[in-house]
């Protein structure tokens, strides 16, 4: 009997033990589950603010504006947010969804200010009692998990609002230490936790950078060049982010770069011809001739003046008797030929070939001018044409008296052999297989007048001249 007292007693404290055990247990689920709950509305409220921040002012130099106008993956940056002060329009901004934004989570933007914060003062799991929980309660789960993030506090994820002042238990670079005036048009609750930093508008962030504009002038009177006067002159254009330029660039004055032109001028050449001439004792000696000729540069290009006459020791052409004439230019005719092949016309099987003759004349001439170059063709003539149009047979019974059926091979519709039997039969011409031309083995075959013809009667088209199909009469009575 006092054995089971015992062992009742140890059963009742070991019952005791475990019951304050699972009851203690269970106050610390219920600790955490309260902790978890105040981090998700405090990762809520910096979840909604970072996508603001990177919608308004995140770097982005390029264009992701997406494929929805109204709802841009970028702020577009064509003109400030100034309509913000009362509310951020939560679902207008790209991949901020509303499934994952707890009930009462606000955000204000002006003055480059952004303010997101829990306007909700009962949230759900968590109390009105609670409110400040949600900023320490993130904090204090922060630094156990994470610990510092390097020298100094680390980072401080929310803020607190009482009364329109921001007080913060973390060092900022640049503290906001009360709501912006432009924000207290409609009134703010007091006691909440939020997350307020500085946000730059797109609209708002610009940069100068110095651009250079070039042009090509021509050449003044007098002067000439190919390249003419390269001008230049610099300036500074403003961009946005997107490096889109704003506005008109100021420019300054126009400044001469390069100058390739040159003096037009007029420069004089001496040439000569040979001459010959006979003397009182009948003795030919040969002489020169001499001529002038002005070369002009201008900006219209450069000519030459006619030759001049200037001197000659041939005594007959000095003292003008005789004339002094220039000697005829030299003329070189080369002739080559050129082919090129032309495709059928439709319906043809083969090619054309065609042929013609480049003639390339050049005249030289004894002075100082370049040659005179002129090239010619003749008319495209045709070669060759192996163009021709697909035979084509069929079969066709004959009369009731014949008894067997004709076989009638056609090309462009004339007629090219006719046999007796079915087409592809033995005794018949192969369907389409080749141009008999009449070989169609020696049958005589009656057509449907009684008419009898020999198969090599029949002459074969050998298909279009220059290319164009010659149309023949069907001239058998074959159905």
């Amino acid at each position: 009997m006092t054995l089971n007292k015992k062992a009742l007693l140890l059963s009742v404290c070991v019952l005791s033990v475990m019951g304050t055990q699972a009851f203690a247990d269970r106050a610390d689920r219920a600790k955490r589950a309260h902790e978890r709950q105040l981090a998700s509305y405090a990762h809520s409220i910096i979840w909604v603010h970072q996508k603001i921040t990177t919608w308004i002012g995140g770097a982005s130099y390029e264009r992701e504006m997406g494929d929805d106008p109204d709802k841009p993956r970028r702020n577009p940056g064509t003109e400030p947010l100034n309509d913000w002060a009362d509310g951020v329009p939560l679902d207008k901004i790209y991949n901020l969804h509303a499934s994952r934004i707890y009930p009462g989570i606000k955000a204000r933007y002006c003055d480059d200010t952004l303010l997101v914060y829990l306007d909700d003062p009962a949230p759900k799991g968590v109390g009105p009692d609670n409110l400040r929980n949600i900023q320490t309660g993130w904090t204090e789960s922060y630094l156990r998990k994470n610990g510092t993030s390097g020298p100094g506090q680390p980072p401080a994820p929310l803020q607190w609002m009482e009364d329109n002042i921001i007080e913060s238990s973390f060092q900022y670079a640049d503290p906001i230490l009360e709501v912006p005036a432009c924000m207290l048009d409609t009134p703010l609750p007091s006691g909440r936790p939020v997350k307020i930093e500085r946000v730059i508008d797109l609209s708002k962030q610009f940069f100068e950078k110095t651009v250079i504009d070039r042009r090509t002038d021509a050449c003044p009177a007098g002067k000439h060049g190919k390249n003419g006067i390269y001008m230049r002159r610099e300036g500074t254009q403003k961009y946005n982010k997107f490096l889109e330029p704003v506005g008109a660039p100021v420019w300054g004055a126009w400044a001469e770069f390069t100058n390739y032109c040159k003096d037009d001028y007029a420069r004089d050449f001496t040439f000569k011809t040979s001459c010959s001439y006979t003397t009182k004792k009948g003795t030919t000696w040969q002489g020169s001739v001499y001529w002038t000729q002005t070369k002009n540069v201008s900006a219209d290009g450069v000519s030459m003046s006619a030759p001049e006459f200037k001197s000659s020791n041939c005594p007959d052409i000095r003292d003008g008797v005789v004339k002094a004439e220039l000697p005829a230019p030299i003329v070189n005719t080369v002739n080559t030929t050129e082919n090129k092949s032309q495709s059928c016309p439709a319906g043809y099987t083969g090619s054309i070939s065609l042929r013609r003759t480049k003639t390339v004349r050049t005249t030289t001439f004894v002075w100082k001018q370049d040659p005179v170059v002129a090239t010619s063709y003749s008319n495209w003539a045709q070669t060759s044409n192996t163009c021709t149009q697909p035979l084509v047979c069929s079969t066709w019974e004959g009369s009731s008296e014949e008894g067997f059926k004709h076989c009638t091979c056609r090309r462009g519709g004339e007629v090219v052999s006719s046999s007796r039997g079915a087409c592809g039969s033995g005794g018949g011409s192969s369907g389409g297989g080749g141009d008999h031309d009449g070989q169609g083995g020696g049958d005589t075959d009656a057509d449907h007048d009684g008419r009898s013809r020999q198969d090599g009667d029949t002459n074969d088209h050998e298909g279009p001249s220059n290319g164009d199909a010659a149309s023949g009469g069907d001239r058998s009575h074959n159905p």
